[in-house]
């Protein structure tokens, strides 16, 4: 391919797109290299594994350096997640782990340590439950520098033989992952030897159960042996181009570019600009290259070697990872749209040539959610992706709304502040303006409120000193409100709900603290483009953080939504809102009440996300002194 060092050339290879496309849709037999297709095998069916789509589910087994098995996260192993995946139409899930951080010393024999066969156990158990293939995936990197003596052949042999010895009677429901991304340089020229010797130390023990096979990074497929074995699954990782799908990563030379990289490529694209931010060598010639490499046909392009091969061996064949960086509060990747996008189209050429599939990843920087850290399932799930992936969207997401009729609304700011709230004062707090008649939402007056500094923040507190919410019918309530941002120089997007009690109104010592139950405010939630938008948080995603001062203990458990002082807008201590101006309107909390309501229980309430099971019905309430009103319309 030729390297496009000047804009004509750029231009020039433009001009040639429509060309190669035009004979592509024709039926040329050509590819774009101008190679024929092979006649061996390339029209064949390809293989098909026992499982079709899922995840890679990390952060969980593979723990980082100078932890063992006791540190294994189980937060995604367990039922209600596994009931999600198969909500979303998942039968396999790939579980990255670092076999090396669980296994003893040599003179052990490498011994695997019991917390990490309780833990795996509990995981296959899950599988077979929910009819869930489970990858083991060994996913630790740096073995040949960790077991320099014999290039990790000794370890990686036991351990295998260990995994081997202690699944060999489970259902077909486990496959064995040999190696993730083979690295090291021993390995480079060798691990096409070892991996045969792995698969032959395995069918010594555990003659029923598929092992997944890989060539060696820089190696392609037809470099591999043909291994005498015929339950093999052979895997590729898929993440072209990369200038594409790894933009804004904080670990690579692209970490300054994110958002900028279009997929597919448009002709407003600079690559010759961009490649001036980055010194990687080949990211400057992929950027450079970008006309070509950022269409549909060089993905193609691509993954059609992978598949040809694939076919010539008639064998299975599995894209383990793949997946592109979204843009979250802290991670700027590539835009939403072009991310679904690449997805979308890489997802149904795997399928429409017979590959299946785990994508990168469940949560964080690649995930399925719109938040990055601690995504909520029923509340943050990214349903485009979801939809671009042809995942099923989850019941949770498909009910009707309610009839909202009969509903009550508490008026926490509307053109002024609601009846029973405290009335701020803006010379005391001088980054709001109050009342603000610039555009707002409805009505004549608004809240501005400039984001000069850290906690610099909004109070909506009840001159009661304690607001029963409970009267609220809590698992139906939510606090909606019309938000516009002008973001100027600010960095991102980040600032949080909350709602907080006041310690002088519990009785016991030990629960006399300001205990919080919050909702972090990001992109996702809300528009940044400077136009009105209108925000819906059920009470029940709210989270409970640490207490509002020392000694700054958990909330969960007891904070009380019979005794809500105060609600509090806040950037707390986030640095990327600062500069930022937003104006809020229409503040209320929403929602039907209880008409066989009691006064509150002097004990903490129970998580509103969660039914009492004692009580037979929902916890609800009910606002003193007000009035049914007419449905809300956000």
């Amino acid at each position: 391919m030729k390297d496009f060092n000047n804009q004509s050339h750029i231009m020039k290879h433009r001009i040639l797109l429509p060309v190669l496309a035009a004979l592509a849709i024709a039926g040329c037999t050509r590819n774009l290299y101008g190679v024929l297709p092979s006649d061996d095998g390339d029209d064949k069916p390809l293989v098909k594994t026992a499982f079709t789509r899922g995840v890679n589910l990390a952060s969980c087994f593979d723990v980082s350096k100078g932890n063992d098995a006791s540190n294994i996260w189980m937060g995604y192993i367990n039922d209600e997640t596994f009931q999600h995946l198969v909500e979303m139409g998942m039968d396999v899930v790939r579980v990255p782990m670092t076999l090396g951080r669980f296994a003893g010393p040599a003179s052990s024999d490498y011994k695997l340590q019991d917390a990490f066969w309780k833990n795996l156990d509990i995981l296959l158990d899950l599988g077979d439950k929910y009819g869930i293939t489970v990858i083991i995936d060994n996913h630790q990197g740096g073995y040949v520098a960790a077991y320099p003596d014999d290039h990790a052949e000794g370890f990686m042999k036991s351990v295998w033989r260990q995994i081997a010895t202690h699944c060999k009677d489970r259902s077909s429901k486990v496959v064995y992952e040999l190696q993730n991304e083979p690295d090291g340089d021993w390995w480079k020229d060798h691990w096409h030897e070892l991996q045969g010797q792995l698969i032959e130390e395995i069918r010594k023990i555990d003659t029923s159960h598929s092992i997944i096979v890989t060539a060696n990074p820089g190696r392609s497929m037809s470099e591999l042996p043909e291994y005498e074995d015929d339950n093999l699954i052979y895997t590729f990782h898929f993440y072209s181009p990369m200038v594409f799908t790894h933009q804004g990563a904080s670990w690579t030379d692209l970490k300054n570019i994110g958002g900028k990289v279009p997929y597919p490529w448009n002709d407003k694209f600079d690559g010759e600009a961009l490649a001036g931010n980055v010194s990687n060598s080949t990211y400057k010639k992929n950027l450079l290259d970008y006309a070509y490499l950022g269409t549909e046909l060089s993905v193609q392009q691509e993954m059609d070697n992978i598949i040809t091969e694939a076919r010539r061996r008639n064998v299975r064949l599995f894209m383990g990872e793949f997946g592109v960086i979204g843009q979250f509060e802290t991670t700027k990747g590539a835009p939403a749209e072009d991310r679904c996008r690449w997805h979308e189209f890489v997802r149904k050429y795997a399928e429409q040539n017979g590959i299946s599939w785990t994508v990168w990843k469940y949560s964080g920087d690649f995930g399925l959610f719109n938040v990055e850290r601690n995504p909520k399932f029923n509340r943050d799930l990214n349903l485009d992706l979801i939809k671009a992936l042809g995942f099923q969207i989850p019941p949770v997401y498909q009910g009707g709304d309610d009839d909202e009729s009969g509903y009550t609304k508490m008026v926490l700011y509307d053109d002024a502040f609601g009846k029973g709230l405290k009335v701020l004062d803006p010379s005391k707090l001088t980054y709001l303006t109050i009342p603000c008649k610039d555009n707002p939402a409805v009505g004549e007056n608004c809240i501005k409120w400039d984001i000069t500094k850290n906690w610099a923040d909004i109070y909506f507190s009840f001159l009661s000193g304690e607001e029963d919410l409970t009267r609220f019918n809590l698992h139906k309530t939510s606090i909606r409100f019309r938000f516009r941002a002008e973001m100027k120089n600010a960095k991102s997007m980040a600032w949080s709900i909350w709602f907080r009690n006041d310690k002088t109104k519990f009785k016991e010592p030990s629960e006399q603290q300001n205990w919080v139950a919050a909702y972090r405010i990001t992109s996702a939630n809300v528009k940044t483009d400077g136009e009105w938008c209108e925000v819906k948080i059920p009470l029940s995603d709210f989270d409970y953080i640490q207490s509002d001062g020392a000694p700054y203990e958990s909330s969960k458990g007891h904070f009380s939504w019979a005794k809500v002082q105060l609600i509090r807008f806040t950037p707390e201590n986030f640095t990327g809102p600062i500069g930022a101006t937003f104006y809020v309107d229409d503040v209320m909390i929403v929602g039907p009440l209880d008409p066989d309501w009691t006064p509150e229980n002097p004990d903490p309430d129970p998580d509103p996300g969660k039914e009492d099971p004692d009580s037979g019905k929902d916890a609800s309430g009910s606002i003193e002194d007000f009035k049914t009103l007419p449905e809300v319309e956000f």
